[in-house]
């Protein structure tokens, strides 16, 4: 499980490194798809993790500033943010998982 959300941080790292290469127009252009833009698309990413997080523990985790993401920085601190509540949710299986076979 693990390496598929390493994948995933990943590749999600790299389209925002490829943002922050672009012009704040190019990312809140509209375009053709059901996410209308770069910026929204990011946000969706994002979002699914903490969507599949939070269905996985007895607690929803919130993002307090979720709903008033505008630019790249704010998507950046949002997808920190969600990673590092998966990271430690992974840990805390992993370490169930490892008290269980003792």
């Amino acid at each position: 499980m693990l390496s598929l959300f390493q994948y995933n941080w990943q590749v999600r790292e790299n389209w925002l490194n490829w943002c922050q290469s672009i012009c704040a127009k190019e990312f809140h252009k509209e375009r053709i798809g059901r996410m209308k833009s770069i910026r929204n698309t990011l946000i969706h990413i994002v979002d699914c993790e903490l969507l599949w997080l939070n269905s996985m523990i007895d607690k929803n985790i919130l993002f307090e500033t979720r709903n008033s993401i505008k630019e790249l920085k704010d998507i950046l601190a949002y997808s920190a943010f969600v990673k590092s509540h998966t990271e430690s949710f992974i840990e805390q299986v992993a370490l169930r998982k490892l008290n269980q076979n003792y």
